[in-house]
């Protein structure tokens, strides 16, 4: 592998063909995270994987180039827009009622030891 200027390796363009990656790496080309990678697989938006086994996941280099070229080009679908933002909506809410219930939680909780009053057998030992 020849290295360009930057110091990050280059694959040769016949290996690019069959070379396989991971999800991190693939959601890297486009500058997503792995869980919106998974996301866009999950719904058939982005290839499905070549190769898919127990903790070993891979994509072909050339789907993955081809699919960030469209994605440039074309942006992403309305439907698909759709349902991110119905799952945004959904995390909110969630986080929301979460934040009441802490409140709510924390008074619940017993005194901490050091509020607590001195076992009877302690009193008048000072």
């Amino acid at each position: 592998m020849a290295l360009k200027k930057t110091g990050c390796p280059t694959l040769h363009p016949d290996l690019a063909q069959v070379a396989l990656v991971d999800a991190r790496t693939a959601a890297a080309a486009g500058g997503m995270g792995t869980s919106w990678w998974a996301a866009l697989v999950q719904s058939g938006d982005a290839p499905q994987p070549v190769v898919k086994s127990h903790r070993c996941t891979r994509w072909r280099t050339s789907d993955v180039v081809s699919f960030w070229r469209g994605f440039a080009e074309n942006g992403l679908k309305p439907a698909l827009l759709e349902r991110l933002a119905a799952n945004a909506k959904k995390s909110q809410a969630a986080m929301q009622r979460a934040r009441q219930a802490a409140p709510a939680a924390s008074a619940q909780r017993p005194q901490a030891a050091s509020a607590r009053q001195a076992p009877t057998a302690l009193k008048g030992v000072a």
